[in-house]
This record gives structure tokens, sequence and C-alpha cells, in this order.
């Protein structure tokens, strides 16, 4: 359908037309917008830049962007903790020598 093409377009720049700001603000906001798809949708920066902006808007407004930043926050706090265990092991090790 041509609803779901213009989701998927390549060439969306209907938001850019609108744009009003400083243009550095909006290269910070694509690329920010650009990260998070490389974070969330484990893949390549490239492959990121090609996304249409819409889909992006399209995710963050979904329940899928919110159950992967918990996941992803979850996997943060797990690997911090991991560290810290190791850095204590690390220093009681150290302190026996």
């Amino acid at each position: 359908s041509q609803e779901v093409t213009a989701i998927w377009s390549r060439h969306d720049f209907t938001p850019l037309t609108i744009y009003q700001g400083q243009p550095q603000d909006l290269q910070h906001a694509l690329l920010e917008d650009a990260f998070t798809m490389v974070e969330h949708g484990k893949m390549s920066l490239p492959e990121a830049l090609k996304i249409g902006l819409s889909f992006v808007k399209l995710y963050r407004d979904s329940p899928s962007f919110k159950h992967v930043s918990k996941t992803i926050e979850q996997e943060r706090l797990y690997k911090s903790a991991v560290i810290a265990r190791l850095d204590g092991i690390i220093q009681v090790s150290q302190a026996r020598r």
C-alpha cells in the first residue's frame, strides 16, 4: 500500500521543511535518532542513516521503544553490577598480597 511505502521511504524530508531552528540543532537531533536506531536496532550507522524519519518517529512512539529501552537499561545495570563486583574482588585480592 502507499501508506506503508511512505513509512519506509529513504527520502522522508517532511519534518525538515517545517524545521525552524538552527542547522546544528537539527544535525544533532538527526544523529541522536540515528544512534538510537543503531543501539535499539543493533544495526550499523550507515543502515540507521537510511531509515526514514517517519519510521524513527513511529518507533519512538511505540510500546516496542519503551520495551527495548528498559531492556537496554537492565543490561547496562547488570554490566555495571558485574564490573563493580569484579572490582571488589580485585581490591580484596590485592589487599591480601
